[in-house]
């Protein structure tokens, strides 16, 4: 039993929603039972035997994306009760935080895809692109990504760039492309 995590719904429209969808439909199509954990811009949690959307809010300014806060005492009684085999998690924020606290808690396997380069996305808190704050993002990412991967048992990367900046970074958990 497989549980993946991700702030980005099956519903988006982006390469991390596709990449999950794919793995996903793939992993059930070996015999795998998967779970899917979300977000959705409601007050409660809601679970309907495959997906899990925890409760988050929407956020208009930002291509109408969910956030969660990363801790739903519910949620992790829910798989306290589930036997579940791996935690897979897709994002850094709410919902990835949340399965890295319920594999944690679980004991089971974490293994996290890196799916996207946040040094090519410093701009959008640097509209004035003033050097010091683009030196300062740089670093919170480094130090950021670090924390959060070295704590997983492997690591998949989309590409050897990625792998080679996870490096880059201090990471030194597995990592495979």
């Amino acid at each position: 039993k497989i549980a993946i995590f991700s702030d980005t719904t099956i519903e988006d429209i982006n390469g991390v929603s596709t990449s999950i969808n794919t793995l996903k439909t793939e992993l059930e199509l070996e015999g795998h039972d998967v779970i899917l954990v979300t977000s959705n811009d409601k007050l409660r949690s809601h679970f309907d035997g495959k997906v899990i959307k925890v409760p988050g809010k929407k956020l208009n300014k930002m291509y109408g994306y969910n956030v969660s806060t990363p801790y739903h005492k519910n949620i992790i009684n829910t798989f306290k009760k589930m036997d579940v085999d791996i935690i897979h998690v897709h994002t850094e924020f709410g919902v990835g935080i949340l399965g890295r606290i319920i594999a944690k808690k679980l004991k089971v396997p974490l293994v996290a895809t890196y799916h996207t380069m946040y040094e090519d996305y410093t701009h959008y808190f640097n509209p004035r692109d003033l050097r010091i704050v683009e030196k300062g993002g740089k670093k919170v990412i480094k130090n950021l990504s670090k924390t959060l991967y070295n704590n997983c048992d492997v690591i998949i990367s989309p590409s050897l760039k990625t792998k080679n900046k996870l490096i880059s970074y201090g990471v030194d958990a597995k990592i495979r492309v």
